[in-house]
């Protein structure tokens, strides 16, 4: 490489290097400005405004979980319920056949034969042509 060229390679590559020095020096300053400066006044105003709004509600919901729900009022007492005695048996034997109307009848389900509908269409492959419809030349 000529001599010449290195210096102009030299140059370029220390201008690249100070411009990257310059951009990080003025990066970090807004930083610190930023940092320094804070919030406007206005936002800050609004974040005590809320900060304030949060303190009073966890006060006021530890209050009421401080508090304890009243108690519940005394159950009344009723007298026992007596079962009604059982139905006196009968004396007399009963037949089969008067107890069976007594019982619940027994549903059973029929399906229905199945209804089956065919209807014919032709799709001319029963074995006739149109040529044997025109009538050809045999009458």
């Amino acid at each position: 490489m000529a001599r010449t060229h290195a210096v102009i390679l030299s140059l370029f590559l220390g201008f690249a290097a100070g411009a990257g020095a310059l951009a990080v020096v003025q990066t970090a300053h807004l930083g610190q400005s930023s940092a320094a400066a804070g919030a406007s006044t206005a936002q800050t105003r609004a974040l005590q405004v809320r900060t304030r709004a949060l303190d009073r509600q966890q006060a006021a919901l530890t209050r009421a979980l401080a508090k304890h729900p009243p108690k519940l009022p005394k159950v009344p007492r009723f007298a026992p319920v007596v079962a009604p005695p059982p139905p006196p048996t009968p004396a007399a034997p009963v037949s089969v056949a008067a107890a069976a109307p007594a019982a619940a009848p027994r549903v059973r389900y029929v399906r229905p034969a199945p209804v089956v509908v065919v209807k014919h269409r032709s799709h001319g492959d029963d074995g006739e042509h149109e040529s044997d419809d025109e009538g050809g030349g045999d009458d």
